[in-house]
């Protein structure tokens, strides 16, 4: 599952990279679903790097996937 997970996060930061967070337009409810479950199996590092774009996106109404769940998780554990 770790390797899976891994490598899911290099895809993600790839794709990311290339052409911003996914949005339900690009990739539909299912793509951003993914994406948002990419981060969350992911280590502190990955998620505060991507948080702030899955904010960004949510805010803009572009997914629907509320990342608050994440936010609270890098508050709680960057203590």
């Amino acid at each position: 599952m770790v390797i899976n997970d891994q490598a899911n996060q290099v895809l993600l930061g790839k794709l990311v990279d290339t052409f911003g967070w996914p949005t339900q337009q690009q990739y539909g409810e299912q793509g951003t679903r993914i994406a948002w479950l990419i981060v969350w199996h992911a280590k502190l590092d990955y998620q505060r790097r991507y948080y702030p774009l899955m904010r960004k996106a949510y805010q803009q109404g572009l997914i629907r996937q509320d990342p608050s769940q994440i936010g609270e998780r890098l508050k709680r554990f960057s203590k």
